[in-house]
């Protein structure tokens, strides 16, 4: 043979290869077949199928696309495969007739028929699956998932709750519930993760004020068993899923607790930026002693989308303090401690006859923690007092702390007043000049004078123009100020044993509280 003649023997041999089965060009055509029943499938299910409406120009594309399939599976396979070509063309037809045939057939026949209408192209994947094993399984196990979790109840309620009836139920309805999960879980996690920053920053800010020594803590007060303040329980709602164009209803439940003041309460309802219609029983009220509410917001006319539903609390409220000081001559306190380091033999501690030696600042319940300390606290005591006629009047500097620890909003701050023991006068507050309250007539508040004994406690305002710039911030978390005071009665603060003196705070101030949670409004069924 000649050498000539073998080349092209060769060569034809290997062209034939290449257009043998299971060759490159063969698997492209099959990758090709694979995308195209996976493209039929996903609009048939989306779009045809419960899942939209489509033209008439639109159903004859997708009657010629089944016809050439089914065709295309007759001829390669024969006539005795026509039962499977008559299920291409009856899956093709199902969707079409099923609004208005198969409910008639009962929910579970029409169920189970609809339901497994994928199987022709599983059963395409099967015949391909020589090039694509892998592929191909991966989009068979997917599928009978689906089919199996369309059947679970919560995709069943979803469905009713959709308008469908329980012979409806699709894998689309269950990717579609799937799809408002994963929604409803991203919505929440990111609100997660937008409370998690809030709270970092505040510990950040927190952290930074206690190494530069203007953040004083305090305790609740100890008299205050039960929690005071407006609470508000998770949202919940009458449905998992609203339609558009029905009510949607949200509720909670309030809680209210005080044992001062009444609570004046505003409400307000939104969805995203859109307020209810309508809160049941009314929007404002007020709360004098303890109160369990329900709360209910009806939206009328929500369009279509996914929503934050949320209910706010408006109230205002007072939050006191006080810090318990003990007070002696300077010199003796400070030769009292250094013998007590030093381990004297018969060194009495002027302290031990006080049941607590270094008290703690202790304010009333509420969602405002109020701590006092700087010259005076937890750690400092006893305090020191120099005699003014040895030519130093300085007394103490008290700093205060008012801190954000609910997780709702400080709104505003109406008032703070500064009281402090007689003998110890006030001169500025973060270098402002104090304002002075000449009684305790002239406190804003019955409870504020009737716990008020001018007698014995000197009164001051902190200024106005220092509220009104802290009350211009957009988050007002924990403000502190100093107050710089003057020893003017030596006597009144020195006594053969140490005295104990309160120096006090109290805070009046706006507060907002909400819950929120995210629901979707569907699209009203046709």
């Amino acid at each position: 043979m000649a050498l000539l003649d073998k080349f092209k023997i060769e060569v034809l041999e290997k062209k034939e290869e290449r257009k043998g089965p299971g060759t490159r060009t063969e698997k492209a055509g099959g990758l090709a077949w694979l995308l195209l029943v996976f493209i039929i499938q996903w609009i048939d299910v989306f779009v045809r199928y419960r899942g939209g409406t489509t033209n008439f120009y639109m159903w004859t594309v997708f009657f010629v696309i089944y016809a050439i399939i089914a065709l295309r599976f007759q001829r390669k396979f024969g006539d005795k495969y026509w039962i499977i070509v008559i299920y291409f063309l009856t899956a093709f037809f199902l969707p079409f007739l099923y609004p208005r045939v198969l409910p008639y057939l009962g929910g579970s026949v029409g169920a189970m028929i609809i339901t497994f209408n994928p199987l022709w192209v599983i059963y395409l994947l099967i015949l391909h699956s020589e090039y694509y094993p892998r592929l191909s399984f991966v989009y068979m196990v997917f599928w009978i998932a689906l089919l199996t979790f369309s059947f679970m109840p919560q995709v069943q309620v979803y469905a009713q709750e959709q308008g469908y009836s329980s012979a409806m139920y699709s894998p689309a309805i269950a990717v579609r519930y799937m799809a408002r999960t994963i929604a409803t879980a991203w919505d929440a996690m990111w609100r997660g993760l937008e409370t998690i920053q809030v709270e970092v920053a505040k510990e950040t800010k927190r952290t930074k004020k206690v190494l530069a020594g203007d953040y004083y803590t305090g305790k609740v007060d100890e008299s205050t068993e039960k929690p005071l303040g407006v609470f508000l329980q998770p949202l919940k709602s009458t449905q998992q899923t609203f339609t558009a164009g029905k009510p949607a209803t949200v509720y909670t439940t309030l809680k209210a607790e005080t044992i001062a003041e009444p609570l004046n309460i505003k409400l307000t309802c939104t969805a995203d930026k859109i307020p209810a219609d309508r809160i049941i029983p009314q929007p404002a009220f007020k709360v004098s002693t303890s109160e369990e509410q329900s709360i209910d917001c009806i939206f009328e006319n929500l369009q279509p989308k996914n929503y934050n539903f949320q209910i706010t609390a408006d109230f205002d409220f007072t939050t006191r303090s006080y810090q318990l000081v003990y007070t002696m001559n300077k010199e003796k306190a400070r030769q009292a401690l250094k013998d007590i380091a030093e381990g004297v033999p018969g060194t009495v501690d002027p302290l031990s006859i006080f049941p607590e030696r270094n008290p703690a600042t202790k304010y009333t319940s509420g969602p405002v923690m109020i701590g006092i300390g700087g010259d005076i606290g937890t750690g400092k005591q006893p305090y020191g007092v120099t005699d003014p006629a040895s030519g130093d009047s300085r007394g103490p500097t008290i700093g205060v702390t008012i801190d954000n620890v609910w997780t709702g909003k400080l709104k505003k701050i109406y008032y703070i007043i500064l009281i402090t023991p007689k003998g110890v006068e006030v001169e500025d507050i973060n270098g402002m000049p104090a304002v002075q309250i000449e009684s305790c007539e002239d406190l804003p508040t019955e409870e504020d004078q009737k716990r008020c004994d001018d007698e014995v406690d000197n009164l001051y305002y902190v200024p106005q123009k220092e509220i009104d710039r802290v009350n211009k911030e957009k988050d007002i978390f924990a403000y502190t100020f100093r107050a710089h005071t003057t020893v003017t009665d030596y006597d009144l603060l020195v006594g053969a044993e140490p005295l104990q003196k309160n120096f006090k705070a109290t805070v009046k101030y706006d507060y907002s509280y909400s819950t929120k949670r995210a629901i979707t409004v569907a699209k009203t069924k046709t």
